[in-house]
């Protein structure tokens, strides 16, 4: 993974940085009013970084049963251990 002067975390390409996305809302348990809402192009390092700002991704709400059953999923596994 890249280095940015953000901090922030750093993906090559727009589409590593959506399952970036889409796996860090399954993990935190975000909802449509915060956490990431989007990623965006870096003009500082020429990488994709997620955002709080703006409007819901498209991906994000494309995503949005997968991502509550993935929730439901791995919640059972952390039972069931």
């Amino acid at each position: 993974m890249s280095h940015c002067v953000t901090g922030k975390n750093c993906y090559d390409s727009l589409g590593e940085a959506e399952q970036a996305l889409i796996e860090n809302w399954i993990r935190y348990q975000h909802e449509q009013e915060s956490g990431p809402r989007n990623v965006y192009l870096c003009d500082d390092c020429g990488t994709y970084h997620f955002t709080s700002r703006g409007e819901l991704s498209d991906v994000i709400l494309d995503n949005l049963s997968y991502i509550k059953s993935q929730r439901i999923a791995r919640e059972w596994e952390r039972k069931l251990r």
